[in-house]
C-alpha cells in the first residue's frame, strides 16, 4: 500500500522545523545585538544608537513567529515571514554586500514560501488564520513542480555561497577554513576561497540539471559541515548561526522525500528505494559522473596551482638574534616568513610606540599587540618593502595583549598556524621574528606551554614561555616552529626580569582575532 499522506507529513515537520530554526537563530542574534546588522539599518538612515535598541525587538519578534510555526502554522504569518525573509536578504545588496549575499539567502524566503505554497493558499481571512493541520495529498505531478522549486532554491543558495569565494574573496570564509587548517595547505589563502567557490556554483548546477540522491544527501552534509566552521572559528554566537541556517540543510530533505513521491515510493520502502533507484541512475549516468568529476578536478588543480613565494633555508649567518649571540641551528623558511611581517608605529600623546605586526590568513588584516596600538584609531604600517601605509585599528582584546589592524598591504603573504599547539613540546626550538627597520629575529627553546602571566593589570592568563627575553621590536610578531607556522603572538610582561619570553598562544590569539574582526 502507497500511504504518502506519511511522506507528505515528513514534509510538513521539516519544513516547519526549518522555517523556526531560521528566525529563532536570526532572532538570537537581533538579542544578542550583532554589530553586522547596523549597515542595514543605516540603509534607511537609522542611526548605529538607535538601531542598537531596535535590534532587541526586531529579534524577539523574529523568535516568536519562530516559535509559532512550530506550535501552530498559520498561513498569514507563514506568508509575512517569507516576504521578511526577502527583504532582509535584499537589504545585503543595498548595504553595498553585493548581490551574492542575496542568492546565498534564497532559503531564507524560498523554505518559508515553499511551505505556505503546499500548505495551499488560503481562501478566506478564517482559513489564512486558521491554524494548518497538514499539507494536502501530493501526487507525482504535484511533486515535480515542488521538486523544481525547491531544486531552484537549492541551486540559487549553493551558487550564491560559490559567489561569494570567487567574485567578494568573502573575508569570513576565510577564517572559517583558518580554522580547520585548510589555508595551510595553499600558498594564497584566495585560492581556497576560489577553489571552493567553483565547486559550489558546479553543485549548484548540477543540482538543477541532475537532481539525484546523492547529491541532495551531499548538499545536507556540505551545508553542515560548512556552517560549522563558524563554531571551529569561534565566531560570536556561533551555534545561531548554524541554527539559522536550518533552511539549507532541509531543503535537499524535502527534494530526497519529494522525488520518492514522484518515482512511486512512497510509503513503501520508500528509502530503500530511492536508494535502488540512485545505485541504478549511478551505473546509467557514469559517463556524466565522471566528465564532472573531471571538471572539479581541473578547477581546483588550476586554482591550487598558484606557485609559492619563493622560500630559503635560514643560514648561520642570517640566523643571528637581535643581539647577535645565537645562531638557528634548525631550518625555518624565513625568506617567506619575513615577507608577512610588518612594522607597527602608533603615536600616542605620551610617546610614539614601535612594534612588530604580521599578516594572518584574512586578507588586509595584521595582527600587533594591544598595547602597542592602545587607543589609536589609526596606526603607520611599513611593510617589508619600505612603503608606509595607514591602517585602522579595528580592535583590541587587553586581556591578550592582541590588537588588530586592517591595512592595504599590497597582497603580503599570510603566516600559518598549521595545527596551532597540537604539535609544540617543552624542549622545541621557535622563533620570534620583528620588523622594525631591519628585520630581526631571535632563536628560544620552550620551557613551558601554559605559563601564568599577567599583562598590564587584567587577569592571569596562560602563556608560552621560551628561555630568551625579547627585544622590544620584536614583540606582537610571530613566534614560529621550525617549520614556519605560527604558535604564538609575542608579547612583554610587565616589570617581569627572569629573563623569560612570553607569547599568547595562538589558539586564543586567533579566537579574538576573529571576534575582534567578525563579519566586517
Amino acid at each position: 500500500m502507497n500511504d504518502g499522506r506519511s511522506t507528505e507529513s515528513k514534509i510538513f515537520w521539516v519544513l516547519r522545523v526549518a522555517v523556526a530554526a531560521e528566525f529563532i537563530g536570526h532572532g538570537a542574534f537581533g538579542v544578542m545585538g550583532k554589530d553586522g546588522w547596523l549597515p542595514y539599518y543605516a540603509v534607511f538612515g537609522i542611526e548605529d544608537s538607535l538601531a542598537r535598541n531596535l535590534m532587541p525587538i526586531t529579534g524577539l519578534i523574529d523568535i516568536a513567529l519562530g516559535v509559532l510555526v512550530l506550535l501552530r502554522p498559520t498561513r498569514l504569518p507563514l506568508a509575512f515571514m517569507g516576504m521578511w525573509g526577502l527583504f532582509t536578504a535584499a537589504l545585503r545588496p543595498l548595504a553595498g554586500e553585493g548581490v551574492w549575499e542575496f542568492l546565498e539567502r534564497a532559503y531564507n524566503f524560498g523554505v518559508p514560501l515553499g511551505l505556505l505554497l503546499l500548505a495551499g493558499l488560503g481562501s478566506s481571512w478564517s482559513s489564512w488564520l486558521g491554524r494548518i493541520r497538514q499539507i494536502p495529498r501530493l501526487d507525482p505531478a504535484r511533486a515535480r513542480r515542488f521538486g523544481w522549486g525547491f531544486r531552484l532554491v537549492i541551486s540559487i543558495y549553493l551558487i550564491g555561497h560559490g559567489g561569494l569565494g570567487v567574485f567578494s574573496d568573502k573575508p569570513s570564509l576565510i577564517r572559517g577554513y583558518d580554522s580547520v587548517g585548510l589555508t595551510n595547505l595553499v600558498a594564497d589563502s584566495r585560492t581556497l576561497n576560489l577553489t571552493v567557490g567553483l565547486f559550489e556554483i558546479g553543485v549548484g548546477l548540477l543540482v538543477l540539471v541532475y537532481p539525484a540522491f546523492w547529491l541532495s544527501v551531499f548538499v545536507v552534509i556540505w551545508k553542515l559541515v560548512t556552517e560549522l566552521l563558524f563554531v571551529t572559528m569561534g565566531a560570536r554566537g556561533a551555534w545561531f548561526e548554524v541554527i539559522e541556517r536550518g533552511g539549507a540543510y532541509a531543503a535537499p530533505v524535502v527534494l530526497i522525500l519529494l522525488m520518492s513521491i514522484i518515482r512511486g515510493t512512497a510509503g513503501s520502502g520508500g528509502a530503500n528505494s530511492v536508494v535502488r533507484g540512485f545505485l541504478r541512475s549511478v551505473r546509467r549516468r557514469m559517463s556524466t559522473l565522471r566528465m564532472f568529476a573531471v571538471v572539479v578536478g581541473v578547477m581546483a588543480v588550476t586554482a591550487c596551482a598558484t606557485p609559492a613565494p619563493p622560500t630559503g633555508t635560514l643560514t648561520s649567518e642570517a640566523a643571528r638574534d637581535s643581539t647577535g649571540s645565537r645562531e638557528a641551528d634548525r631550518e625555518l623558511p624565513v625568506d617567506e616568513v619575513l615577507l608577512s611581517v610588518v612594522s607597527i608605529e602608533a603615536q600616542h600623546s605620551n610617546g610614539d610606540v614601535i612594534g612588530t605586526g604580521f599578516r594572518v590568513a584574512i586578507p588586509g588584516i595584521v595582527v600587533t599587540n594591544a598595547h602597542i596600538v592602545r587607543d589609536a584609531a589609526e596606526v603607520t604600517v611599513v611593510i617589508p618593502d619600505g612603503t608606509r601605509r595607514t591602517g585602522q585599528v579595528l580592535g583590541k582584546a587587553v586581556e591578550l595583549d592582541i590588537g588588530v589592524v586592517r591595512v592595504d598591504d599590497g597582497g603580503l603573504p599570510p603566516l600559518h598556524s598549521g595545527s596551532g599547539l597540537a604539535g609544540l613540546r617543552v624542549g622545541d626550538q621557535v622563533f620570534a621574528v620583528g620588523s622594525s627597520g631591519p628585520n630581526t629575529l631571535a632563536t628560544a627553546t620552550v620551557t613551558a606551554l601554559a605559563h601564568e602571566i599577567r599583562v598590564g593589570s587584567e587577569s592571569p592568563q596562560a602563556a608560552l614561555r621560551t628561555d630568551t627575553a625579547l627585544d622590544p621590536r620584536l614583540t606582537g610578531g610571530p613566534l614560529l616552529n621550525r617549520r614556519g607556522e605560527v604558535v604564538g603572538v609575542t608579547t612583554v610582561v610587565a616589570d617581569d626580569d627572569s629573563g623569560d619570553g612570553f607569547a599568547i598562544p595562538v589558539t586564543d590569539a586567533r579566537a579574538a582575532v576573529f571576534r575582534i574582526v567578525g563579519d566586517r
